[in-house]
């Protein structure tokens, strides 16, 4: 297992409702992206969802104080053969498994899953 650095933060997302498509947000300091990790993401049929969001300052998010160095947004997915690229049950228990292996690969253990709404979406 890889050492992770703890400055890379990492989570499943999903839109609230039936859908079992999730996508996995990543957000990593400028020069520290975790290159390894979206190579094997990307062998394993995970794209980059959109364009990266431009670097920003980091923030502590419990004081709002910034912690001195910037990151960049990245977000990947893999499409499924449902409705409008979603996956079905086998693939959502497929997919899933073989993206937190591939975490796991990386360092990351417990990566959590945010049931986003309609607002955390804006």
């Amino acid at each position: 297992m890889a050492t992770r650095d703890p400055r890379i933060h990492l989570t499943f997302a999903k839109r609230q409702g039936p859908h079992r498509t999730h996508w996995l947000e990543i957000e990593a300091p400028v020069g520290a992206e975790p290159i390894g990790l979206f190579a094997d993401l990307r062998a394993a049929g995970w794209v980059e969802s959109h364009a990266a969001i431009p670097a920003h300052q980091a923030y502590d998010l419990h004081t709002f104080k910034p912690l001195g160095y910037s990151v960049v947004e990245r977000s990947f997915s893999k499409k499924g053969s449902d409705l409008f690229n979603a996956w079905s049950a086998a693939e959502a228990k497929t997919n899933m498994t073989q993206a937190r292996g591939i975490l796991r690969k990386h360092g990351f253990e417990r990566v959590p899953v945010w049931h986003k709404t309609m607002q955390d979406m804006l």
